[in-house]
């Protein structure tokens, strides 16, 4: 092991480690001669340890080797500022030691699922490459070469799990893994936190607009739908057909044939990029989560149905829409397809009413009253 001391002169070229001086260069590189074992660095093996500072913050404690390695071994590899950090591995500071947060997360653009560690500081990017996130098991990468496979029980970094499939890890054991984990679990909450908030407001924008277009009584209609889907569970094709059958041909009586037309041809040219956007968007304010939603046969049904007052398809690809049967996946494909395409008030109105049909008869109820009185 080699290093400077970090008590190098400023501007007078001289490292501790043995460099040559070259001018006014802090701490420039040289041959470097026996180690003052004042250095510090990262070995997997030997590697440091981490605490939970009185702040909350993550952080790791870099402590100085006292190792010396023989002379001429390393050359120095420039010091910075007053001489930081001549050798192999450069240190961080000077004195007995340096706490440095453990860093934050950026995703890597090249590898969905995988996050890179953002702080600049070389020392703390040498201690983790990066961690590939599996939902509840995690891979760290650690830069020395071992390899983690970390399993967190309902987020619980106290009751995780830690296989090294390649190298042993760092000798303080778990503590550091743990600690990373913890850190990169709050980031992740925290993204999902602002990602939720901000999928809200997109909602709350999308209630405005069918106000500004539509008037207040749609709004009202749309909003008691999605509050009304919240902790239910989609009902059987076959109660929901019953249910609307009994206001299916006053409903049917309220268009003319081009307006039919003109609403199915608007939901066959729904865009699948927008529309994956928007169920992402309304998805993750109705709480929708880790569902897989087949949403093409429901819009298939809405067309017939439009096309020919006949909506028992709608209703039989809509019980079959989530596996997980959520009511809420019924109001966030509902309100996905309006937003990327808006078809009017009366064409909205008569597919939440279909779709309340798959969730509850006073909604239904509500809804037809309302559509009678447009």
């Amino acid at each position: 092991m080699s290093g400077g001391d970090g008590r190098g002169p400023g501007n007078t070229g001289l490292g501790h480690n043995g460099g040559k001086p070259s001018g006014n260069v802090n701490g420039s590189s040289g041959h470097g001669g026996p180690s003052s074992g004042g250095g510090y660095h990262y070995n997997p093996g030997k590697g440091p340890a981490s605490t939970v500072g009185p702040d909350g913050e993550v952080h790791i404690n870099i402590t100085g080797g006292m190792e010396k390695d023989p002379p001429g071994k390393h050359h120095g590899n420039g010091g910075s500022g007053n001489g930081h950090g001549a050798g192999n591995h450069n240190s961080n500071s000077g004195g007995n030691g340096k706490t440095t947060s453990i860093p934050g997360w950026s995703p890597d653009s090249g590898k969905p699922g995988r996050y890179l560690p953002t702080n600049k500081d070389k020392l703390i990017k040498g201690l983790i490459q990066s961690i590939d996130d599996h939902s509840g098991t995690y891979t760290i990468h650690y830069t020395g070469g071992a390899v983690a496979t970390v399993t967190v029980p309902n987020g619980d970094v106290n009751k995780m799990n830690v296989h090294y499939n390649i190298g042993s890890g760092p000798s303080s054991g778990n503590k550091l893994t743990r600690d990373t984990i913890k850190s990169f679990l709050e980031f992740k909450a925290e993204n999902e936190a602002n990602a939720v908030n901000d999928a809200i407001s997109k909602v709350n924008d999308f209630y405005k607009e069918l106000a500004s277009k539509y008037g207040d009584k749609l709004e009202k209609e749309a909003k008691a739908l999605a509050d009304e889907a919240k902790g239910k569970k989609i009902r059987n094709a076959n109660e929901a057909i019953k249910a609307f059958d009994r206001y299916k041909d006053v409903l049917n009586k309220k268009f003319s044939v081009s307006d039919r037309e003109a609403i199915a041809k608007a939901l066959e040219s729904l865009n699948k990029d927008q529309m994956a956007k928007q169920l992402k968007i309304f998805g993750k304010a109705f709480g929708v989560v880790g569902e897989a939603i087949q949403w093409g046969g429901f819009i298939s049904g809405l067309v017939k149905g439009f096309r020919t007052g006949d909506w028992n398809e709608a209703f039989i690809s809509g019980e079959k829409i989530a596996v997980g049967k959520v009511a809420s996946v019924m109001v966030t494909v509902a309100f996905s397809a309006m937003a990327v395409n808006p078809i009017g008030i009366l064409g909205f109105a008569v597919i939440m009413a279909v779709t309340s049909a798959l969730i509850t008869d006073e909604r239904l109820k509500q809804l037809n009253s309302f559509i009678n009185g447009i």
